[in-house]
């Protein structure tokens, strides 16, 4: 192969290189506006990302209160729940006091019933019989004092009669004189 055919051969593939290197240009060309909008959307991106970073670091912040807060009512239920154990018990000391109160009470019933009888039996029946004892008693009073009444109105009328005759004995003894 000669010289000129090696050139046409070296211009050929000179050529192609062109035509190759005109693509490659076409596709840097591409590669560079898509490289742009890359980097254009690696800035929206790095944006967004700062503001995941912030939204996310108040989001610390507020996990961190919520943490405090869920000890907070641990803490709270703890005590509520030892105030739940003491009420327990306290509300089975009231079953217990009822329940001896309602003995008690029973207790109590019957001996109210038995005062009742004895009352409605005994007791008005003895004051039936003190009554007329007292009746007879009132009665046979009435009687004494009426005799003491009279007795002393006797008396009475005989201290008048002594007063009289003294005076008429004094008379006398005025006249005779």
């Amino acid at each position: 192969m000669n010289i000129n055919q090696k050139l046409d051969v070296i211009i050929s593939k000179m050529d192609t290189f062109q035509s190759d290197i005109t693509d490659l240009k076409s596709d840097v060309a591409e590669l560079k506006t898509d490289m742009s909008e890359v980097k254009g959307e690696i800035v929206v991106l790095k944006k967004d990302v700062a503001e995941l970073k912030t939204d996310m670091s108040e989001v610390k912040g507020e996990i961190v209160v919520l943490k405090k807060d869920v000890a907070e009512l641990k803490t709270d239920m703890s005590e509520v729940i030892g105030e739940i154990v003491v009420l327990k018990k306290d509300v089975a000391e009231l079953k217990t006091d009822v329940s001896v109160l309602k003995t008690d009470m029973a207790d109590v019933k019957s001996d109210i019933s038995d005062i009742q009888l004895t009352l409605e039996n005994d007791v008005s029946r003895n004051i039936s019989i003190i009554a007329e004892g007292h009746m007879d008693l009132s009665r046979n009073l009435h009687e004494a004092i009426k005799t003491s009444n009279e007795f002393e109105n006797l008396t009475i009328k005989v201290s008048l009669l002594e007063n009289r005759v003294s005076k008429l004995e004094k008379k006398k003894k005025k006249k005779i004189s």
